[in-house]
């Protein structure tokens, strides 16, 4: 858990290749600003780990790449949607491997700071990929 109160899970729901939902958590006590998802900001906010090997989303062309953000609440929880074999990872087809590690990372810019965003590292537990069958 961040300092701050993040979490993160990974809630799969096929292990090969890998999709599900990952869900950040706010238990802490203020409310937490991200990166929305579907902006160049709010896609490099999140990777993963397949054992060592690390999956980044690679560069998308957008229609309208807008900076927002979105606030998460006390108690609240955030889902962010991934499917590791639709083409939008790195490495294309993403290896094969024993566990699955979630990484939310928000770096310190100025765009960060003009948005009040959080910043950090928060790391999930590894899931299984090997006996999940969904």
């Amino acid at each position: 858990m961040d300092p701050r109160g993040l979490t993160l899970r990974v809630e799969l729901d096929r292990a090969r290749p890998p999709r599900g939902v990952t869900r950040v958590g706010n238990a802490g006590h203020e409310v937490v600003r991200l990166w929305t998802s579907g902006s160049r900001w709010g896609d490099e906010m999140l990777s993963f780990r397949i054992d060592e090997t690390p999956i980044a989303r690679t560069l998308q062309i957008y229609t309208v790449n807008v900076r927002s953000c979105t606030p998460l609440e006390p108690g609240d929880s955030l889902p962010l949607p991934f499917d590791l074999d639709d083409g939008t990872w790195e490495p294309r087809p993403p290896p094969s491997g024993r566990s699955l590690t979630a990484i939310l990372q928000i770096a310190p810019s100025p765009e960060a700071d003009a948005f009040d965003l959080w910043t950090g590292r928060v790391v999930s537990p590894p899931v299984s990929l090997t006996g999940h069958s969904a």
